[in-house]
């Protein structure tokens, strides 16, 4: 399946993204436990990332049949990057608190509603169908695999880089660079 260019730029892109978001888990989890210590918080923030796919996922498939996909894929990865730069430099700073991360927590699983059924869509239109079984596979690979690398980025980056907090804002910076990569190779994908 890797053998078709834009399958391959887009897979490669998804790829970086989703091991961003596998970052981005594990340092919104940490900072929320670091800042309180409660289990609590932690589950507020579970529901700020699952409340918006529960409301938001049919209007969502909606709209990724009704806009070019492409371009409402590039979008939701910039816009993702940049509410990760937001919560990475209040992290950095010093001053990110509980509700930043859940109300960012909260706007990211929103945007990701509307990206979602977007990718879903659209990569059957960059592969030619006798290959399409091996790019659903691939595809599959995807988020079990991230989640074995994503996380050890995310506690190294924590606890190695500077004090822990500064270390998960970089962790975040990095997360929010994934989408932008993201963005670049949807950007050079031909449909």
């Amino acid at each position: 399946a890797l053998r078709h260019r834009d399958f391959r730029l887009y897979w490669l892109g998804f790829v970086s993204a989703v091991s961003g978001m596998q970052i981005f888990i594990v340092a919104q989890a940490w900072l929320i436990f670091d800042l309180t210590g409660s289990a609590l918080d932690l589950g507020l923030l579970g529901l700020a990332r699952a409340a918006p796919a529960v409301v938001l996922g049919l209007a969502g498939g909606v709209i990724a049949d009704k806009i070019d996909q492409r371009r409402l894929i590039m979008v939701t990865s910039t816009i993702t990057g940049a509410l990760y730069a937001v919560m990475a430099t209040l992290t950095v700073i010093g001053i990110v608190e509980v509700w930043h991360i859940l109300a960012i927590t909260f706007l990211v699983a929103a945007v990701q509603a509307v990206d979602q059924p977007s990718r879903s869509a659209i990569f059957p239109h960059l592969i030619d169908r006798r290959d399409l079984t091996r790019a659903v596979g691939m595809n599959s690979t995807i988020h079990p695999g991230t989640r074995i690398y994503g996380p050890i980025i995310a506690g190294l980056m924590i606890d190695f880089i500077g004090a822990p907090r500064f270390g998960a804002g970089i962790a975040i910076y990095v997360a929010g660079f994934t989408y932008l990569i993201f963005t670049y190779m949807m950007y050079r994908v031909r449909v």
